[in-house]
This record gives C-alpha cells, sequence and structure tokens, in this order.
C-alpha cells in the first residue's frame, strides 16, 4: 500500500482499525470514533472528546449522544439536560423562560404558562391568567 498506516496494518491509508489502536482522525478508526484525548480508536463517538458526527458539542447532544450540560453548544431544547437551548446563543441555559423561543408550557416567547411571568400586551395567552396584570387574553389569544 501507498502511504503510512497509523497504527500496525491499520488506520492513514491502511484500512480502519480496530478499538484501542492507535488514531489521530476518526477515517482511521472503524467505529469513526478516535479519542482525541489517548488518539486511540473508541466507540462510541460519544466518548471521543471532541465534536463528531451529530453531536451539538463535545460528546453531547444531536440525539444520539447524552444531552448537554449548561453553557454547551445546542440547536433544539432535547440537546439539553435543561431542556433549555437559547435559540440566539444556542448554548444550553438553565431556564425555558430565557431562552428566546416558545417552549414548554409557555405561551409566547419566554411568557405566560404555568412556569414563565405573565405575557405583555400583544404576546399569545390561553387565558386571561397568561397576561399581566390588568390585561385580557382576547379571542385571537392574544394579550389586550
Amino acid at each position: 500500500m501507498s502511504g503510512s498506516c497509523t497504527d500496525v496494518a491499520c488506520g492513514g491509508a491502511c484500512p480502519p482499525c480496530a478499538n484501542g489502536k492507535k488514531c489521530v482522525a476518526d477515517a482511521d478508526c472503524s467505529s469513526f470514533a478516535c479519542d482525541s484525548v489517548s488518539l486511540t480508536c473508541v466507540t462510541p463517538q460519544c466518548q471521543d472528546h471532541r465534536q463528531d458526527g451529530v453531536e451539538t458539542d463535545a460528546d453531547c447532544g444531536g440525539g444520539f449522544c447524552p444531552a448537554c450540560v449548561l453553557g454547551k453548544a445546542c440547536l433544539a431544547d432535547t440537546d439539553c439536560t435543561t431542556f433549555a437551548c437559547d435559540a440566539l446563543k444556542q448554548v444550553c441555559v438553565s431556564n425555558q423562560c430565557a431562552d428566546h423561543r416558545t417552549d414548554g408550557y409557555e405561551t409566547d416567547i419566554d411568557c405566560g404558562g404555568i412556569n414563565c411571568l405573565s405575557c405583555g400586551v400583544g404576546m399569545g395567552c390561553h387565558n386571561s391568567l397568561d397576561c399581566q396584570s390588568g390585561h385580557a387574553c382576547n379571542g385571537q389569544h392574544v394579550c389586550q
């Protein structure tokens, strides 16, 4: 074979390596997961200390790996242990009522429902309890 192998007869220009063999990139491994710390092939990718595959951050998120902790990158609420992914910063935050999206029991972005503060005039509601004091939910489900 032309080129060099990453480990004995595997990786690099050679066939992919089995778990436990030396690697420098995911492509060196039959599992497509090269641990960036130990530089050995591991399985699954959710344990290789790098962001790869469908992960939203290193070894978390993406629907395949465990959910991410606070401050880690995310795309959806389900990527986070808190079920709160900030829609603007795309990082896991502690509270759905402060994630710049309508989720959980909210009736509009970060307001209404049973957990968040009441919504202001012009924001969505299911009933008048979702609206700020002195305002009511109209027939179009908007606080007025």
